[in-house]
């Protein structure tokens, strides 16, 4: 159907109805000296409402599709209106019961997506969507499901101030429901305004947050009956792609009972290890000798400032910035001397971590 603004409806029993525009006032006026002068032909018309000929041809076109007037085939002919509520009754009853009949065949498409998920959430099996509005798409459905818990590994450091203002009110909703909810961040995700006002609020609605020096590939465990993980050699520890992408990964949905409860059990692990954010209390001290001992791991490993920036969530800068402060308390001279008096004097524990 072609409205005012030309567009095009196609209704239900695939026929196409055109119109070139909604009548405007312009054309009202033209229906109202046509009402007052029944039969008069468009020349007349055109001087009692003032206009040219043109412009009064142009009305009685949308006026006639509309049932408003009739027209004679001769254009010197008469022109009639026609009772508006006759006219209205047939173009309106015709637009209800197309509408009708969409919501009917909406209905039926409804019924059946609504049908699959019993049989779709069954399996065992993974899956691997692979196109990233899939995965977001995804993610908020299982979350909107969720009756029990959601756990969520978030790497990378701090996240944007526009995603975390976006993300609050499902967040809050989310815990509204009764759902338990656990956020891990990184220790350098405290370091925002942002991000402690988000926290913040989680908290005080009922959820937990917690912060570890670094952390695994991104991670959502829902209900004990799935999870989610980026799916792609292309992927850091830190959850973002090595080559420089932007945007989410692919991700793997994990729904075998054995590996939801692997997850599970690594994010359990890893909350345990983790520091509590609480709101209006930094734990200055213990976060900072956690980075601290992250940034010597690094060394000790061998790794990149590239690299070793990644691990931790946080900016090359900001890393080399921690590691002259790191050199300079050792007294070392180089990167290499650094691991060594940092394994030699127990800061870490080199033996573990490899």
């Amino acid at each position: 159907m072609r409205t005012a603004k030309g567009e095009v409806v196609v209704v239900d029993d695939g026929e196409i109805e055109q119109y070139d525009r909604i009548p405007d006032n312009s054309d009202i006026a033209v229906y109202a000296y046509i009402a007052g002068n029944q039969g008069s032909p468009a020349k007349d018309v055109a001087e009692g409402v003032g206009v040219a000929v043109g412009e009064v041809v142009h009305a009685l076109k949308a006026l006639s599709d509309f049932g408003l007037v009739r027209i004679s085939a001769d254009p010197a002919g008469p022109v009639v209106a026609l009772h508006p509520g006759v006219a209205a009754e047939k173009a309106l009853g015709a637009e209800e019961k197309r509408t009708r009949a969409r919501a009917h065949r909406l209905e039926q498409l409804r019924s059946v997506f609504m049908a699959c998920p019993p049989y779709y959430a069954s399996g065992d099996s993974g899956e691997f969507l692979l196109d990233p509005p899939d995965v977001q798409l995804f993610i908020q459905e299982e979350i909107n499901r969720a009756t029990e818990e959601v756990l969520t590994v978030q790497p990378g450091g701090a996240r944007s101030p526009e995603t975390l203002e976006k993300v609050l009110a499902p967040e809050l909703a989310l815990l509204g429901r009764g759902v338990r909810r656990k956020i891990l961040y990184q220790h350098s995700a405290r370091g925002t305004r942002a991000t402690q006002s988000f926290a913040s609020a989680i908290v005080r609605a009922g959820g937990e947050v917690r912060t570890l020096e670094t952390l695994p590939n991104r991670m959502i465990v829902i209900d004990r009956r799935l999870c989610l993980i980026p799916h792609g050699a292309g992927h850091t520890g830190s959850g973002t792609p090595s080559d420089g992408r932007s945007g989410p990964p692919a991700a793997a949905v994990i729904r075998t009972p054995s590996m939801v409860g692997f997850s599970r059990d690594l994010f359990q692990r890893l909350w345990d290890a983790a520091t509590p954010f609480h709101p209006g209390h930094a734990p200055a001290g213990e976060v900072a000798d956690e980075l601290r001992r992250a940034v010597l791991h690094s060394l000790a490993l061998g790794l990149t400032d590239e690299a070793a920036s990644r691990r931790l969530g946080i900016s090359t800068r900001t890393f080399r910035r921690h590691l002259a402060a790191v050199m300079q308390d050792l007294g070392a001279t180089s990167r290499f001397q650094a691991a060594v008096i940092a394994i030699d004097r127990g800061l870490i524990d080199f033996s573990l971590k490899v």
